[in-house]
């Protein structure tokens, strides 16, 4: 990105899932989002996640199929926003969620985004919607 100044952006990518980032303009020190931190994400998936999925692909290839079962069935059950996210790409072999199921996984990301007055602020809604999903 061209501007005026330059700031000192990172962001944080583990095994190509981004986590985490900093920047050190105003915008972000004032809502923790900004149009750098956008810039740099774009520029990287466009031009190295490809080549980090690359990699990770053939680190997968390697493990033994019963090894990599019981990793993931390990992830899955301690990280319930990845196993959400498991459940969301690999729906069509899950038996659906009954009423209450489903307004309780709901209800927990509204709770997670949601402030002291019952809102989502606007600051919040990409990673809401992106919950939501």
């Amino acid at each position: 990105m061209y501007g005026n100044y330059k700031y000192h952006v990172n962001i944080k990518v583990d095994n190509g899932l981004f986590f985490d980032s900093t920047c050190n303009c105003s915008s972000y020190n004032k809502t923790k989002k900004c149009e750098h931190i956008a810039s740099l994400l774009y520029y990287y998936n466009e031009n190295i996640a490809d080549l980090e999925r690359n990699s990770l692909a053939d680190v997968i290839n390697k493990i033994d199929i019963e090894e990599l079962k019981k990793g993931v069935v390990k992830i899955l059950i301690n990280d319930s926003e990845i196993y959400d996210k498991f459940r969301v790409e690999f729906s069509k072999y899950f038996p659906k969620l009954n009423k209450s199921e489903y307004y309780s996984k709901v209800y927990s990301i509204i709770s997670k985004f949601e402030n002291d007055d019952g809102y989502i602020e606007y600051e919040n809604s990409i990673d809401f919607n992106s919950d939501m999903q």
